[in-house]
């Protein structure tokens, strides 16, 4: 996803832009400067030089040169990119409102800055101011380019995709399915953008505990990133881990199996590395430390076998506290049974992509996991 926003601002960076301004060394020195942040994708230094470039370009351009427009939807962008998503409303609309005066409100112009608009308006709870200005945009696309158009596809995939990663929401999930289709249709099953679309399809399944279906989704996807290359292994390996969970959450460890010694196998890791699960059991506070208001943690140390399970699991150390004194202290004996047993139980269900060595999965001795028992506010 980064380089994909990456290579958006590239996009934008259109050499017509600096143009205008050619003679202007204050522009030429901020554009400059602008191009090396994007290239570099430091987030804190593309706003600063977003924002130097935007200043002299609001002085120089009148509002009705469209190349304003587009500077300032770099702006937006990159005020959206370092989380000052107020700031970046305010920037996408008048960059929005703009191209609207130039090109007329129904113009094919509009649908990437419309787009962007979308993204800024993202939030929890906030799924219907960033739909809508996806379904203006998507009725634009639609108009010009037709519903089983690739271009309809492309913005519904991200209509979908980004209301989901962003506000958390299933409402453009129609969207999704569409473009999939789209896809399966013109680029094939096995085709990267097929993959993804089903990849998010599995994911959203996975967010309303729909296991069986986001499996089906989520091996449907693997079929699209076989490839060799850095994105298409990353692919590979986020979905993966996601079916690590959904087997496990649905109780399926033997299902899961296959998923995390493919992790291992694609990824060998060093010793030195941090070993982290896959899938991580959150353990069962104990009642009794719960209405005592005992907080506490365990330090476990266990065995991952060559399938990723853990084995011979015990207890190194158990520790107590009383949030209401905030003292800290060992814990009593039955205090250490308590959280130990509920400790050990959790850490059973945890999975591991096994380690590999010469191509042969082997066991991973002394791993050691803090499990924590922490009361709510």
């Amino acid at each position: 996803m980064r380089t994909l926003i990456v290579l958006l601002a590239l996009l934008l960076c259109h050499p017509a832009i600096a143009d205008v301004l050619a003679q202007n060394e204050d522009f030429k020195t901020a554009w400059a400067a602008y191009s090396e942040a994007v290239e570099s994708g430091r987030v804190s230094k593309i706003l600063k030089t977003s924002k130097a470039v935007a200043d002299i370009a609001e002085r120089q351009l009148p509002e009705s040169d469209p190349r304003l427009a587009r500077i300032l939807q770099n702006y937006g962008v990159a005020l959206r990119r370092a989380r000052k998503k107020s700031e970046s409303r305010a920037v996408l609309e008048r960059s929005l409102e703009l191209m609207e005066n130039i090109h007329g409100k129904g113009s094919i112009e509009l649908v990437p800055v419309m787009s962007d608009l979308a993204d800024a308006c993202g939030g929890y709870g906030s799924s219907d101011r960033q739909l809508a200005h996806y379904k203006r945009a998507i009725k634009i696309i639609r108009k010009e380019h037709g519903k089983e158009s690739m271009e309809y596809a492309d913005l519904a995939f991200r209509a979908a995709t980004n209301t989901f990663s962003f506000s958390r929401s299933l409402s453009a999930r129609q969207y999704l399915l569409d473009a999939r289709e789209i896809y399966r249709t013109q680029l094939g099953a096995d085709h990267r953008k097929t993959g993804l679309a089903s990849l998010f399809l599995g994911k959203m399944a996975f967010a309303v505990d729909h296991q069986p279906r986001a499996a089906e989704l989520l091996e449907e996807a693997l079929t699209a990133f076989d490839g060799e290359s850095d994105e298409e292994r990353d692919y590979r390996m986020a979905t993966h881990a996601l079916l690590v969970q959904v087997y496990e959450i649905w109780g399926k460890s033997d299902l899961a199996t296959r998923h995390s010694i493919a992790i291992g196998r694609d990824s060998p890791a060093s010793p030195e590395d941090n070993y982290q699960p896959l899938f991580r059991q959150a353990p069962k506070y104990p009642k009794e430390m719960r209405q005592r208001r005992i907080e506490g943690s365990v330090v476990v140390e266990f065995t991952v076998n060559e399938e990723g399970f853990t084995e011979n699991a015990h207890v190194i150390k158990a520790v107590t506290s009383d949030p209401d004194r905030t003292t800290k202290a060992l814990a009593s004996e039955d205090e250490e049974k308590s959280f130990a047993v509920a400790a050990l139980a959790a850490v059973k269900k945890f999975r591991y992509a096994p380690r590999f060595e010469n191509g042969v999965a082997v066991p991973v001795e002394n791993v050691k996991v803090r499990v924590s028992f922490k009361l709510g506010k």
